[in-house]
């Protein structure tokens, strides 16, 4: 006996199938990094820690060096990644002075990248401002979230080729009295 299928049922497995195949082949199409920003009361500094997919990574420093760069072996590569970051994520009070962030590090975890800063606590700080540029010229649809934290509350700002500052207020005196939880 033989089995018949529907035209209607070999259509839903086709559909199913190539949505799979789209699912797989487009596995990392997202390009997105996650950013967050921290008052670490105990050591008196602004954290601030990124997290970038590797690949996206590679591919801007090769878009940028105009030749294939491997980020994953090459520590040079990372070194250079967390200097790009640094160059293109910028902290400012309300008065428009930049907070120096230092470049902490660069680490290799899996799929990601981190790329640590880290600034002093300014001594008055009502509202904080947010560059982020980062991968948005070398990689269209970037789309950079990130989040500040400060005395338990959480703010989300979303950068992307259309937006790449933001403000966001900040209650000062709470960041600074209360602990951070780490």
């Amino acid at each position: 006996m033989s089995t018949y299928y529907s035209p209607k049922r070999i259509c839903q497995v086709v559909l199913i199938v190539t949505i799979l195949m789209a699912a797989s082949a487009s596995a990392h199409q997202l390009q997105a990094a996650i950013s967050s920003v921290t008052f670490i009361t105990r050591n008196n500094t602004v954290e601030v820690i990124h997290r970038f997919y590797s690949h996206d990574a590679e591919h801007a420093l090769s878009s940028l060096a105009g030749h294939h760069v491997d980020i994953l072996q090459d520590v040079e590569a990372q070194r250079v990644f967390g200097r790009y970051v640094s160059e293109h994520f910028q902290l400012s009070g309300e008065d428009e002075t930049e907070l120096p962030l230092s470049l902490v590090g660069v680490e290799l975890e899996g799929d990601f990248i981190w790329v640590y800063q880290e600034t002093p606590i300014p001594k008055q700080l009502n509202e904080l401002t947010i560059s982020d540029s980062v991968l948005l010229d070398v990689m269209p649809g970037q789309v950079n979230t990130v989040n500040v934290e400060c005395a338990g509350e959480l703010d989300t700002l979303v950068f992307s080729e259309k937006l790449r500052t933001a403000r966001v207020e900040i209650n000062f005196d709470a960041c600074v009295t209360m602990p951070a939880i780490r």
